[in-house]
């Protein structure tokens, strides 16, 4: 247990990317520190506290030193095992999030999408827009998919062929007919086996439509740059241990309690 802290400042939370780095350096050295010492531990003279209900880390600068929490680690689940198998060939976290993609999809009916998958097929979906034909269609930011509903990541089974549309062709087939825009897209994707298409938006969103759903894992609660980062160190050891959580944290999403 931790001792009472006096005379502490506020400094940020996790959300605070560039505070993550003033701090320790690096997201991967925050994700590292966490391995090795649980979710509230002392860093310095930094005092990390961690809410489970928001799953937030809260920074406060403090000075005088407290006792640390004993250090906990967590395993991968089995459901992300064949991610932490990925990881094991790079070389640092870094390289390994800039390989593995991670997509986000949002939708009004969550719970459906994580049990019964995204499907792709032309009939009456509710996870289908059709500006860009009939497809998954997905975003690489948490941010972009929001404004469709709740949040949820998305991993391909393998590394996806994307065209990438010129203006020209986002124009030509936004304001074809139905018909037409299926043909075009048809047409698009025969051209070199593509998965599916890339189109970037005047305000720089950019936006994928995946035409088979077989290409996707059934998506899942939205995966964190952190939590990529916690995957790869943990993956990375020689031996993995059991899980050891004083403060009930789901460090993965929900679905991998």
């Amino acid at each position: 247990m931790k001792l009472k802290k006096q005379k502490r400042d506020l400094l940020g939370t996790c959300q605070d990317e560039t505070l993550i780095e003033d701090i320790f350096g690096s997201v991967s050295e925050f994700a590292r520190q966490i391995e090795n010492s649980g979710d509230e531990f002392l860093y310095g003279n930094i005092d990390i506290e961690y809410n489970s209900n928001t799953d937030i880390h809260t920074f406060y600068k403090i000075n005088q030193a407290i006792k640390e929490v004993k250090p906990v680690t967590k395993a991968i689940p089995k459901e992300l095992e064949p991610l932490a198998t990925e990881a094991k060939k790079y070389k640092s976290a870094e390289e390994f999030m800039k390989a593995q993609p991670v997509y986000y999809h949002g939708t009004n009916n969550a719970e459906k999408a994580k049990a019964t998958g995204l499907m792709a097929g032309k009939n009456d979906n509710e996870y289908l827009a059709n500006n860009f034909g009939t497809g998954i269609y997905l975003t690489e930011t948490p941010e972009n998919a929001l404004r469709y509903g709740e949040v949820l990541s998305v991993l391909p089974k393998k590394k996806l062929k994307l065209r990438k549309l010129s203006n020209n062709e986002i124009i030509e087939i936004e304001f074809a007919e139905a018909k037409e825009k299926e043909e075009i897209l048809d047409s698009m994707i025969a051209e070199d086996d593509y998965d599916g298409i890339k189109i970037k938006r005047e305000d720089g969103e950019i936006e994928i439509v995946i035409f088979d759903d077989k290409l996707l894992d059934k998506p899942i609660d939205k995966i964190t740059k952190f939590q990529l980062t916690y995957i790869y160190n943990q993956a990375t050891k020689e031996t993995r241990q059991e899980i050891e959580d004083e403060t009930n944290r789901v460090i993965f999403p929900e679905n991998y309690k």
